[in-house]
């Protein structure tokens, strides 16, 4: 199983603060890897303040001083696309040739309730990152999902940005 979950493209264009109670904010593991502007990878748990972040299409996200941790308190299904190993929740939203997307419509609207959001399924095709130097995308179709469990007590992350954009 690969774990090259960095290479698909996590930017929701949501603002802080818009979840609904009881629900984990914050849509991926502590692993996932982040592109940053200057062409490297960070795990998600160690982005900081003033982190130059490579959002949807070119964009850079400059990383808030907010930390978005949630501590799981029941064991949460993890989803992964392809062979990579499960890294995100149901209810994140990707870019498809069709628009946004996510497993979980319903939850992925009421986080971004400005953001229509379709169905995820099988044959969608979602963009990633391929290279960084230039910046260039690609499109990847889904053959199948990768299910995983964060047990109760384990986090999930998210971003927020200085500059209003938030994943």
């Amino acid at each position: 199983v690969k774990s090259s979950s960095s290479q698909l493209g996590f930017y929701t264009g949501a603002n802080p603060n818009n979840y609904v109670a009881n629900k984990p904010f914050g849509c991926f593991t502590p692993q996932t890897q982040l592109h940053m502007s200057e062409g490297h990878t960070i795990n998600i748990e160690h982005a900081d303040e003033g982190h130059a972040i490579l959002a949807h299409e070119g964009e850079v996200g400059l990383h808030s001083d907010e930390k978005v941790v949630t501590a799981l308190t029941e064991d949460t299904l993890i989803y992964g696309l392809n062979d990579l190993e499960p890294f995100f929740l149901g209810s994140h939203p990707f870019m498809t040739k069709e628009g946004w997307k996510a497993i979980y419509p319903d939850v992925a609207m009421k986080e971004n309730p400005y953001r229509a959001v379709g169905q995820l399924k099988e044959g969608d095709e979602v963009k990633r990152i391929s290279s960084t130097e230039p910046l260039e995308y690609e499109w990847v179709p889904i053959q199948s999902f990768t299910k995983g469990v964060l047990k109760a007590g384990q986090t999930v992350h998210g971003q927020h940005y200085s500059n209003g954009q938030d994943s």
